[in-house]
């Protein structure tokens, strides 16, 4: 994000898109896929709601694995229920808490990490910050980087 402003915005609206989509049924849709899912080899979804995830068929895995087999279905642009830090990579399910300030967006990883750093004599590197793990405009999916999965 551009400011803090920005970045504050956009964590309200992740913050409340969580919230919905935690108490948001699958559409008859979901469950049309679901009754077809034998048939077909891959859903590829941009939607960011995880609601696939209900059925055990479509379900998808965060991250992708990197070596087969991969889920049926395919997050194109992320999942507004999972978190990655910026620096350490970590990938964890996103407690909308850690969005509401500075302090609480640093990676629990990291902070744990250079604590040790810390005891053994080593310099300080450094906390990541805790963002949804969902592609916004211009950037990479990052299963497509970590995974070898052939299809994105």
């Amino acid at each position: 994000m551009q400011s803090e402003a920005g970045t504050q915005s956009y964590n309200e609206m992740i913050t409340s898109l969580h919230k919905m989509t935690k108490n948001a049924s699958p559409t008859s849709f979901h469950a049309f896929l679901d009754s077809i899912s034998p048939r077909i080899q891959r859903i590829y979804t941009q939607n960011i709601d995880s609601l696939e995830n209900r059925f055990a068929t479509l379900a998808t895995k965060v991250p992708l694995p990197l070596k087969g087999p991969w889920p049926k279905t395919v997050q194109l642009h992320g999942d507004v229920h999972f978190a990655v830090c910026s620096k350490c990579h970590w990938v964890g399910p996103l407690d909308p808490a850690q969005l509401s300030s500075a302090e609480e967006m640093g990676c629990k990883e990291c902070e744990v990490a250079d604590g040790v750093r810390q005891v053994v004599g080593k310099r300080c590197q450094g906390v990541g910050i805790i963002r949804p793990r969902v592609v916004l405009y211009n950037e990479t999916n990052p299963d497509a980087v970590t995974s070898a999965f052939p299809m994105l």
